[in-house]
């Protein structure tokens, strides 16, 4: 499994510092995949942690904006 799928998965974490942080990396590593956006709208949309709501929601508004 790439590197990628893996942080993409930890984006589904039980803990909310796990998700913050997979959330963060995957920018840093240019990884734009279809199952990392997608991962980013549900967390914008519905996480429990208002913390990773906003850093998904910033992160598709870069990459919306092309970075």
């Amino acid at each position: 499994m790439p590197a990628s799928s893996s942080l993409v998965e930890l984006t589904k974490d039980e803990h909310p510092t796990v998700r913050r942080e997979a959330i963060n990396v995957l920018p840093k590593i240019k990884y734009e995949g279809p199952d990392y956006i997608v991962q980013l709208e549900t967390i914008a949309a519905s996480d429990s942690n208002i913390f990773n709501q906003k850093a998904a929601k910033e992160i598709l508004q870069s990459i919306q904006n092309g970075h």
